[in-house]
């Protein structure tokens, strides 16, 4: 899992989400892979309601070694 806050840009009081994150990678070559991420967290802040604010996120992308 994770911890995040937004740093700048802020909408009033926010105290950050946790996430739990899965994901897979599969190497392409010796120096680079891909891979794909998705996951499930809930925010620290309640909303104006009183509610859980729940969020998704999902990436893919290429992951290149330099050295």
């Amino acid at each position: 899992g994770e911890y995040w806050a937004q740093l700048t840009q802020r909408a009033g009081k926010d105290a950050g989400s946790i996430v739990v994150k899965l994901g897979l990678q599969a190497a392409v070559s010796s120096r680079t892979s891909l891979f794909a991420e998705g996951g499930y967290g809930f925010g620290l802040t309640r909303g104006a309601d009183n509610e859980l604010v729940t969020r998704l996120s999902g990436q893919i992308g290429l992951r290149i070694r330099l050295r």
